[in-house]
């Protein structure tokens, strides 16, 4: 039974909310009401995308040579 609790545990935190939730901190939703939380959530995804476009950005940058 607990082995299905950690395999259960490890699926969630290897999703792409798991990652927001680890890397990012995000643990719980400040806002009180369902338009409020769906807001929120969007708010924190735009700001996960962003890091990986900046990221992004920085090792193609890196790559190329100067000119």
């Amino acid at each position: 039974v607990l082995d299905e609790f950690y395999a259960v545990v490890d699926e969630n935190l290897s999703s792409e909310f798991g990652v927001i939730k680890e890397d990012m901190k995000f643990t719980r939703f400040t806002r009180r009401g369902i338009e409020n939380v769906k807001m929120e959530f969007l708010l924190v995804c735009i700001g996960y995308n962003l890091k990986k476009y900046h990221k992004y950005r920085l090792k193609k940058e890196k790559k190329q040579p100067v000119n």
